[in-house]
């Protein structure tokens, strides 16, 4: 919250965004506020079309009238997706007097992301994959994802594409195996996406495989997209039910070890799963369609080597 002359309930947000690429980019950034009057939907106010130059970054700046709750960034002609929710750092009030002048509009910025040491697999890569306890025909594979009438089957790197049917249930109209969604709170490279199942299947199962560099202790984490129930984006309301106790497999080596994530009591971000003593060399995580919840996560899991 900054002052005004006007008001003293002014919100400013400021964001950071940098082109990695050497092609001109487009971006707009959406802020979304309570509009007052109890209902489910926000307001939404957009900046202008924002250019980023190729190789460079610019911090973008707009003023709110009401705290933002939720945060976009949307983009045109690029590697990521059309949008992407944004995790909003903790706010600060701001005083007359502080010394920091509010900045709105656009500027350049010398912003570059924070080095990345840590080996982190998504959804998307090489390594991510769904694999069957035993072979499935064409039919058992391809079974829950046709519609009632004429529908195509959509694949989206090798897996379906999920979808719900207007006026039924998500449990009704979901798949009954992995499938993926685009989704703006997911970790993505580029684009944002997470595989889903409802939780009961355990003829399919997601596995994230990875190669550790160093043989010591590594810290395994597992990432969990903000799931807002109050939105006006269908890309950023989940409707796929309450989420569970995940059942998780480590194998390693010729050995493997059963974990559990409680995804139910884990907050949207990175969650610690565990530490293990591992050897250099690949590792696989698997993560079984079945939980005490009504849908599993499979978003991404990064390893981070603990320091001795």
């Amino acid at each position: 919250m900054v002052p005004d002359d006007e008001s003293d309930r002014v919100y400013l947000t400021t964001v950071h965004v940098r082109n990695e690429k050497a092609a001109r980019g487009m971006v707009r950034l959406e802020i979304g506020t309570d509009r007052g009057d109890g209902a489910t939907a926000l307001n939404h106010q957009r900046s202008e079309p924002v250019p980023i130059p190729g190789n460079s970054a610019v911090e973008i700046g707009m003023l709110s009238a009401a705290p933002p709750l939720e945060t976009w960034l949307l983009t045109y002609m690029s590697l990521n997706g059309p949008e992407m929710r944004l995790r909003m750092a903790e706010s600060r009030n701001g005083h007359p007097g502080s010394g920091d002048t509010p900045f709105v509009g656009v500027r350049p910025s010398s912003w570059r992301p924070p080095d990345e040491t840590a080996i982190t697999a998504d959804d998307l890569d090489p390594g991510f994959s769904v694999e069957s306890s035993r072979p499935l025909g064409l039919l058992q594979r391809l079974r829950g994802y046709l519609a009632p009438g004429d529908r195509d089957i959509h694949l989206d790197h090798g897996i379906p594409v999920f979808y719900e049917l207007s006026g039924l249930t998500s449990g009704a109209s979901a798949p009954p195996s992995w499938s993926r969604q685009g989704f703006a709170s997911a970790w993505g490279r580029y684009r944002r996406t997470l595989a889903r199942a409802p939780s009961g299947d355990v003829i399919e199962r997601a596995v994230f495989a990875a190669r550790l560099p160093t043989t010591g202790r590594w810290t395994l984490e597992y990432h969990l997209p903000d799931l807002p129930r109050r939105s006006t984006r269908i890309s950023g309301v989940w409707s796929g039910g309450s989420l569970g106790t995940f059942d998780l497999t480590l194998a390693a080596h010729g050995g493997s070890t059963a974990l559990e994530f409680d995804a139910g009591r884990a907050v949207a971000g990175w969650n610690p799963v565990g530490t293990f003593m591992l050897k250099r060399g690949r590792v696989r995580l698997i993560v079984a369609g079945r939980g005490s919840g009504e849908t599993a996560i499979a978003d991404a899991i990064r390893w981070r080597r603990v320091e001795t």
